[in-house]
């Protein structure tokens, strides 16, 4: 079983190429998925930071489409230590749809500069094979790291 720290640096990799469940148990408790306010609740003050880690990879993989809500709620929150907040926003990234909602996030990226290649590989990924050119000028403009 890996330590305490060892899951804390392979979060961001878990956020970046694992789905729902790879950490387990806020997703499955025997009550079914978890909900919502209880993972932000666990996110927010739970006893340790691999609980509040694991907190945050459910709600990345969370059905809901409020999570991704409750994962910028996180970041925001100032009391929250800056490694949750971190990983809240690179969850929040991780969650995007369109390069609209990617572009809306941006304003991240002044906050947590190690967002930058999350960033670019959601881009791309939602590029696909078809770019929305008028998206990416926007997202480009917004993130001038990004050009």
């Amino acid at each position: 079983m890996p330590t305490s720290l060892t899951r804390i640096l392979l979060l961001p990799l878990v956020l970046s190429t694992a789905g729902i469940g790879a950490l387990g148990w806020a997703q499955h408790s025997p009550d079914g998925p978890a909900s919502l306010r209880d993972l932000r609740e666990v996110a927010l003050y739970g006893d340790d930071l691999e609980e509040r880690g694991d907190a945050i990879v459910a709600l990345v993989g969370h059905r809901d489409p409020e999570a991704a809500g409750v994962l910028l709620d996180i970041e925001a929150h100032r009391r929250a230590p800056e490694l949750v907040r971190t990983w809240a926003a690179a969850g929040a990234v991780q969650r995007v749809d369109s390069l609209k909602e990617l572009g809306d996030l941006s304003e991240l990226l002044s906050r947590y500069p190690a967002l930058e290649r999350p960033v670019r590989l959601a881009a791309l990924e939602l590029v696909g094979g078809s770019p929305d050119v008028e998206a990416l000028l926007e997202l480009s403009v917004k993130n001038q790291a990004l050009s």
